[in-house]
């Protein structure tokens, strides 16, 4: 049994770091080495991770200043040991067999889906046939790269994913960036040679009103943007096949922006970049994508003022739009 790594960063959330805990020291997969990086917490979860500590020896606590979440993923890369790593938001918790089915997966990169779960209780997830849950699909890296951008099967999402340390070596989450996701899982599947999608509802993403992605733009969502072009940049070096998912991603993206600036006054500069932005990238992109990357790319050849009546439009009757 290979020992796995299971790195949590934790800030701030002492409402909800023993569900998470309980969820990972409880998991049908024992061979657990549990790192906590407490990222300069002010509240009393630096005490939880400490106490836990103290009951599990599988636990490792680090105490660091405040620094992000990359840089406490980072930390957490440092010190770890195991053979394989996988990422647990400190908000999120697993299913008891999660990590053992992504070890029973056998990819360098093995991936199973979320649960969204909101703070009214709310969830959604995807529904699979018995049967589908018992065939996973093994990709290679441009087969699953392809899938991460057109967003069909799974997302850029750090957590709900078990990798092979070994594909870690040249490649850490970049700090000072929000959506550090996005900028580093891309690197990881390319450097992967098997990629295994569980088609099973195993990991939690609790979605608390003020998470980073909730709420309305600001200027550190740009940051997603600039991520979304990097990877279109990289797969234009490495995979041309790749181009054509790496901009529909990108008018995603824009997209997605867009629809958060309009409860904003004064938004219309950033409006106007991001409309530019998918002009700039919507060559081809009216088949093989999703419905909301082809609306942007039809309704983009609108006048600016007419395309902002049509995304007001379309958040009126698209709420669940992501």
């Amino acid at each position: 049994m290979d020992l796995i790594s299971v790195i949590i960063p934790v800030y701030n959330v002492e409402n909800f770091l023993q569900r998470c805990l309980n969820s990972v020291t409880s998991q049908t997969y024992t061979r657990l080495e549990i790192i906590l990086v407490n990222d300069g917490s002010t509240d009393n979860s630096g005490k939880i991770c400490d106490e836990y500590a103290g009951i599990d020896n599988r636990i490792i606590v680090i105490h660091q200043e405040n620094a992000g979440l990359s840089a406490a993923r980072n930390s957490g890369l440092e010190i770890a040991t195991g053979s394989y790593i996988t990422f647990v938001d400190s908000d999120d918790w697993l299913s008891p067999d999660c990590i053992e089915i992504l070890a029973r997966a056998d990819g360098d990169i093995s991936v199973c889906n979320p649960v969204y779960v909101w703070e009214n209780g709310k969830t959604l997830s995807r529904k699979y046939s018995r049967r589908e849950s018992l065939m996973p699909l093994v990709m290679d890296s441009v087969q699953a790269l392809r899938l991460l951008l057109l967003q069909t099967e799974f997302d850029t999402s750090a957590w709900a994913k078990l990798y092979k340390a070994k594909i870690f070596q040249d490649i850490r989450f970049p700090v000072g960036k929000k959506y550090e996701d996005m900028g580093t899982i891309y690197k990881l599947f390319y450097a992967s040679k098997k990629i295994v999608y569980c088609k099973v509802n195993k990991y939690y993403y609790f979605q608390r009103d003020d998470s980073i992605s909730a709420g309305v733009f600001n200027e550190s969502k740009l940051d997603y943007l600039y991520f979304a072009e990097e990877i279109y940049h990289f797969v234009s070096d490495k995979e041309q096949s790749l181009c054509k998912p790496a901009r529909s991603r990108i008018v995603s993206v824009c997209f997605h922006l867009l629809l958060s600036t309009l409860p904003m006054k004064n938004a219309d500069e950033t409006r106007r970049l991001l409309h530019k932005k998918i002009k700039e990238y919507r060559r081809g992109l009216l088949h093989g994508v999703r419905f909301k990357v082809r609306a942007a790319v039809i309704f983009s050849r609108l006048p600016h003022s007419l395309f902002i009546i049509f995304l007001k439009f379309f958040a009126r009757f698209n709420p669940k739009n992501r």
